[in-house]
């Protein structure tokens, strides 16, 4: 994994700390896209994918496309007089399986096609990692590494995605992953559509995230996400 692409991703994770007004005042520099779906535009509403959070369906069945992983703050940076108006919308998922789910997601990708990023990161990051046991042992006892993990999408906290700075949490509603079906049958309803879910990018199996977390993991994941597991009250799923 190059250099440049270390810092490129360093560089987009700025845009998580940053107000909607500095957004907008770097967007030429950093050619953001216009992040509103002509679809978002027609139904009223804001859909924020969370990665590992079932997003990929919901896009699928409400807009017919594929989803992108963008933050709030960079539609209040576009369009603040629509981003306030519309119905804004996320989903979350329990701290401690998303965090599993995502490494074991990257994991199949490691030494994958090079073409794509993720297969890139993976490859770079838990390459040299035997196990999940070993990858959370490194992201424990590595303060660098930890950091440079985190700064990825799969890894950054939910709050961030759903968050602006100054302000909170400002979505309408935040539903659960654990809960998709119905909270996505909320959604379609105060949308007045309806709109059947698809279950996109099937996990690699059913064993439980439990299975895999020592009582020393489930502490240092907890803390690693205390933010999240505070805001939308989450526990162990054990």
């Amino acid at each position: 994994m190059r250099l440049t692409e270390r810092l490129r991703i360093g560089l987009k994770g700025v845009e998580f700390h940053l107000t909607p007004t500095l957004i907008r005042m770097l967007t030429p520099l950093a050619r953001l896209p216009n992040p509103f779906r002509d679809e978002e535009h027609r139904l009223g509403c804001v859909f924020i994918h969370v990665p590992k959070s079932g997003g990929t369906s919901i896009a699928r069945a409400l807009f017919e496309q594929k989803s992108r992983h963008i933050c709030i703050a960079r539609y209040f940076a576009f369009d603040s007089g629509a981003a306030s108006k519309y119905f804004k919308f996320g989903f979350v998922r329990n701290p401690w399986d998303r965090f599993h789910s995502a490494c074991f997601y990257l994991a199949h990708k490691v030494g994958a096609d090079p073409r794509y990023p993720d297969h890139r990161w993976a490859t770079h990051y838990l390459g040299q990692c035997r196990d999940f046991a070993d990858f959370v042992k490194r992201m424990a006892s590595r303060r660098r590494f930890r950091a440079q993990v985190r700064q990825y999408i799969h890894f950054r906290d939910q709050a961030d995605w759903l968050w602006l700075p100054g302000r909170g949490l400002v979505m309408d509603f935040v539903g659960r992953y654990e809960a998709l079906g119905e909270d996505f049958e909320k959604v379609c309803s105060h949308l007045g559509v309806l709109r059947e879910l698809p279950h996109e990018r099937k996990g690699a199996g059913t064993r439980s995230c439990a299975d895999d977390y020592t009582p020393a993991a489930v502490d240092f994941v907890g803390s690693l996400y205390e933010r999240d597991v505070r805001l939308f009250n989450y526990q162990f799923p054990g």
